[in-house]
């Protein structure tokens, strides 16, 4: 901060325009004149801008604007003092109306011939900038008379597991110190490790990894507390592991398997974590080297380990996170994309139940092609307690084990929940070889979850085979589950479908699932909505409250179960106006529209319909219901009662019940005229039964059939839009 000069120089002159005069070829001009007296302000722009006043004359006193001397030359003055220095302003000698002249300080070329003279200084600060030793960084220098009050030093001692750190610096592992080779030909663990150290030492701070790759040696890297590992961006910075592993480690850890590390407040981000060489994928991942091993325990800054990991990508382990100390929470992790795993992708506390991973963050993450080696893997397996996972997915993971109907199995799935009060939102399972999401235990709360085709032909290998995994597969002991707005639904156009949407087990309790299913497959058999949902090792339970409404093609069914033992569905149909159809012979023919399939196990269901018809005096109407047995064995019996009342209303019309096979029908008159009401011939049909489907039958169906009843030649017979057919599952007591 300085006062400049300005004016006192040869060109410095208060200048007028005197009167018109004629010049050269014409062009009008005007004389310049030397104004004796004249005054000038300075400014701050071309134009508009403040008028600058903190001015100071030869002597140093206080003046807003100069005065030319009786010749009218400008005295030199000193400019305003302001940071930075003012090296130039805009002159006026019109009282601030214009025009304007930028000048320049009059001392400007001195302070450049000065900096040419010190550029040794500049010098002098690079070589001490390059100077120092491996472990030591630049710290305060007690000399007063030091030239640049810095040193080169050991690190501050403290601050790495109190409250109160002693300090706060930035290190680059390729410069001095420790000059880390990035190119990846040579083993760098031990250099980034002293820099990890020495900075975790001095109270916490960034060790910088620039572009580049830096091969890791086993154990691979120990984080300490206070320590952000930072790379330059997950395309620019690899970590990737060298030389022989003996014993499972991380490439990035905190403690071991077996011990866990006093470790608090770790960031690492804007990496790429690599088990293998190179961009491209093994064709096998190396066994023993995971990317991430957390095992964090005895923190007593806080309570919890309150790490952060995000922007990062995992590719080419054994397993690829693994979160399993018991101080392992509160941690945040967002934006990590982990492929192609030996064993798991993601592992949230210990598989044996012995606890760790709990309270943690899961957002924007994404695994997939897990279970490499052809082992009992999924791609996210979650043993932890309370923890939000979001946005967060898992697919493509592969499975080489043929399923049995009736057992959990997590060979292959999207997702393994063994814990209980975790959180589960907007999250998916896609594409994999096993079941989409197998909940082992309740207490777990879905928002929004999404199971997308499951059973997926091309990531299965082995004894694999159709129509074995369910979208959402509900274990025995997954009692008091919440699952609202989920999705089910199988797009392959493979043989190899998703069996179920959803697959409950008989002996959960308390469970609360409300969702849609379309397109899932349980066998080769016809396409059946019923496949939505459905129940093994025994029927449903009357502590339920399950409501999805499937689909597959065109075919509609609610699948409900509101507290009642034993109920499976409400099939709730309507016929539309480009579904009708007129029937001229006398075979009976089943209606496409009004057919319902309903689950089997010695199951009950009231039926209720209502048949619009047109027919005429020639031919009559024969309408019935056929039973049929779609999947299974056993028996499907229907009793129905028929009601017609003629159109004056005066007299019920007598009907004659006849039977042929499985197909029970009335014949049903065609005579009168309701023109009135704009319908010839038009007459209703309304019928309610009992439906039973037997002990062995896995799916009965149920289906109206029309024909005419005569061949008399008239215009037939046909059901009219409208006509429904509901069936609803009760139970007797």
């Amino acid at each position: 901060m300085a006062r400049h000069l300005f004016f006192g120089d040869v060109a410095s002159w208060a200048l007028g325009l005197g009167a018109d005069e004629t010049a050269v070829s014409g062009q009008a001009g005007k004389h310049a004149l030397v104004i004796p007296g004249g005054t000038v302000t300075l400014w701050t722009a071309a134009s508009g801008g403040v008028q600058i006043t903190d001015l100071l004359d030869a002597l140093g006193n206080p003046i807003t604007s100069v005065t030319a001397d009786s010749n009218g030359q400008l005295p030199q003055i000193q400019g305003p003092d302001t940071t930075p220095d003012t090296w130039y302003a805009w002159a006026d000698g019109n009282g601030g109306a214009g025009p304007r002249i930028k000048i320049l300080a009059t001392d400007l070329a001195d302070a450049i011939g000065a900096f040419n003279v010190d550029h040794t200084a500049f010098n002098d600060l690079l070589t001490l900038l390059r100077g120092g030793a491996v472990g030591q960084m630049l710290t305060p220098d007690a000399d007063p008379t030091s030239e640049f009050g810095v040193r080169w030093g050991a690190p501050p001692t403290g601050g790495s597991s109190g409250s109160s750190p002693a300090g706060y610096i930035g290190v680059d592992v390729t410069q001095g110190p420790y000059s880390a080779d990035k190119t990846g030909a040579t083993d760098v663990r031990a250099v980034i490790q002293a820099a990890i150290d020495d900075v975790s030492a001095a109270g916490g701070g960034i060790v910088l990894l620039p572009p580049g790759t830096y091969g890791i040696g086993a154990p691979g890297l120990q984080m300490k507390s206070g320590v952000w590992l930072r790379g330059a961006g997950q395309e620019n910075t690899m970590l990737v592991a060298v030389g022989t592993w003996a014993s499972e480690s991380g490439i990035i850890n905190i403690g071991t398997l077996s011990t866990a590390a006093n470790v608090h407040n770790v960031h690492v981000s804007n990496l790429w974590i690599k088990g293998t060489p190179g961009t491209a994928f093994a064709t096998t991942p190396p066994s023993l080297i995971d990317g991430i091993l957390l095992n964090s325990g005895g923190v007593t800054w806080d309570s919890d380990a309150v790490h952060r990991f995000h922007d990062l990508l995992i590719w080419d382990c054994d397993r690829g996170l693994v979160v399993y100390g018991v101080d392992d929470q509160a941690i945040n992790f967002v934006a990590i994309r982990g492929r192609h795993f030996l064993r798991q992708g993601l592992v949230v506390g210990r598989e044996d139940g012995s606890g760790g991973g709990a309270d943690d963050h899961y957002a924007m993450c994404d695994f997939s092609s897990a279970n490499r080696g052809g082992g009992t893997y999924s791609g996210i397996e979650v043993y932890g307690t309370n923890n939000a996972f979001l946005a967060t997915g898992s697919w493509f993971n592969k499975r080489s084990t043929a399923f049995v109907e009736g057992q959990t199995y997590k060979d292959g799935a999207g997702w393994y929940i063994g814990g209980t009060r975790n959180r589960f939102f907007g999250v998916e399972a896609q594409d994999n070889g096993g079941h989409g999401f197998v909940v082992k235990f309740g207490k777990n709360t879905f928002v929004g979850a999404t199971a997308d085709s499951s059973n997926y032909i091309d990531n299965i290998s082995g004894s694999a085979g159709s129509y074995e995994c369910s979208g959402f597969y509900i274990g025995a002991s997954a009692s008091s589950l919440t699952m609202t707005g989920i999705q089910a639904y199988n797009r392959s156009s493979t043989s190899q479908l998703q069996k179920r949407g959803v697959t409950i087990d008989a002996a959960a309790r308390n469970i609360f699932l409300q969702g849609t299913a379309w397109d899932n497959k349980s066998g080769s058999s016809a396409a059946d909505p019923a496949d939505g949902v459905g129940w093994v090792n025994g029927a449903a339970h009357s502590t339920h409250e399950v409501r999805v409404q499937s689909s597959f093609g065109s075919t509609l069914l609610t699948i409900t179960n509101g507290g009642t033992a034993g109920a499976s569905g409400v099939v709730a149909k309507r016929k539309g106006s480009a579904d009708e159809v007129t029937v001229t012979g006398t075979t009976l023919t089943s209606d496409g529209q009004l057919t319902a399939t309903v689950p089997g196990g010695a199951r009950y269901y009231r039926v209720e319909a209502l048949i619009i018809y047109r027919a005429d005096a020639t031919d009559n109407a024969r309408m019935g219901f056929a039973t049929a047995i779609v999947s299974g064995s056993g028996t499907v019996d229907f009793h129905w009662q028929p009601h017609y009342t003629k159109a004056d209303a005066t007299a019920q019309n007598p009907y004659v019940l006849s039977q042929v096979g499985t197909t029970r029908y009335v014949v049903v008159d065609g005579d009168g005229n309701v023109s009135a009401s704009g319908y010839t011939n038009q007459r209703s049909l309304y019928i309610v039964g009992h439906l039973y489907v037997g002990t062995s039958v896995v799916n009965g169906s149920v289906t109206l059939q029309v024909a005419a009843d005569t061949t008399a030649g008239g215009t037939g017979v046909r059901v009219k839009e409208n006509s429904y057919l509901t069936v609803t599952p009760v139970t007797y007591s």
